[in-house]
């Protein structure tokens, strides 16, 4: 099934900076959460109100859940985003399900299953962008019966909490071990270089 059947999309509010957030603190009215691509924890650029940036009202995606596309920068990366309210920048898109599908569909599921094809959509520069045009002209998707989606994105799931839950360990174990060596090189001074390096040799 053609991918344009499926998907609609939202594109990111051009001008919306750092710099306009911090000018909008004193604007009243709803706040939005503003998503980019090129931030790292969770997409969050911030908040903001629903405004005007030269004579244009800001675009806002509300009240249904999205993919959140990188068009610049790590381009073609996603992430699933859960009903809110949301703005983004020029370096994104949110693609979200049509109204009135023939096919009961799990965005999440979409996004996971297909991961591999958004990147494909991407240029290979260090500074990639993401052809939106070209993704919804050329990409053609199988669906699954409800279940079957609900299930992969229950495995999927479980993995990333285990993945989560390795890191933690990892990061405790490392805090613990470098409390070690730091104690070790106060008995030893002359040590501690040697430890250290082997340390982040074992770890690179």
């Amino acid at each position: 099934m053609p991918i344009a059947t499926i998907l609609d999309y939202l594109s990111g509010n051009s001008g919306l900076t750092e710099e306009k957030i911090y000018q909008s603190i004193t604007v009243e009215g709803q706040r939005y959460i503003v998503l980019s691509g090129s931030t790292q924890e969770e997409n969050i650029f911030g908040a903001a109100p629903r405004y005007s940036i030269d004579g244009k009202e800001l675009k806002t995606f509300e009240d249904k859940a999205g993919i959140l596309v990188v068009r610049k920068g790590k381009a073609g990366s996603t992430s699933f985003i859960k009903e809110g309210k949301y703005m983004i920048n020029d370096d994104a898109y949110i693609l979200y399900l049509k109204a009135q599908l023939r096919y009961e569909i799990s965005l999440k599921w979409l996004m996971i299953q297909y991961r591999d094809i958004f990147y494909e959509y991407a240029s290979s520069s260090d500074n990639g962008t993401w052809n939106m045009t070209r993704f919804s002209e050329n990409v053609k998707i199988d669906i699954p019966l409800y279940d079957e989606q609900i299930e992969l994105v229950r495995k999927h799931e479980n993995l990333e909490r285990i993945e989560n839950q390795l890191r933690k360990i990892r990061s405790k174990f490392e805090l613990l071990l470098t409390k070690q060596i730091v104690a070790s090189s106060h008995q030893c001074p002359s040590l501690y270089p040697i430890i250290f390096h082997s340390f982040f040799i074992g770890y690179g």
